[in-house]
């Protein structure tokens, strides 16, 4: 049974975390991946990820590059998707226990 056909809000929380998992990618990097951090002249910090993972008799490498500034908007970016999952799931709880 889907949540979008037992509560009436279903459709947002899944909108929600379909949103959320696009930060899959830097999740995986962040966990799993080798990281190297230099500055610039600029006194602004670069990172470089690498991760290497092994599927099907084959290495493959990944490759993440990823400055400061983008840092902090990405961060942002995952901050807000949190919220929405949080309040779109509180909601749906919320909807449940009024059904039983």
């Amino acid at each position: 049974m889907r949540i979008a056909s037992i509560v009436p809000s279903g459709k947002q929380p899944l909108s929600a975390l379909e949103r959320f998992r696009t930060h899959d990618a830097l999740r995986t990097m962040l966990c799993h991946g080798v990281a190297k951090i230099a500055l610039d002249r600029a006194g602004q910090w670069v990172a470089v990820m690498t991760m290497v993972s092994f599927k099907a008799s084959q290495t493959l490498i990944d490759r993440l590059t990823l400055e400061e500034d983008e840092a902090g908007v990405r961060l942002g970016q995952l901050i807000d998707d949190r919220r929405r999952v949080s309040a779109a799931l509180g909601q749906v709880r919320r909807e449940i226990s009024q059904l039983s």
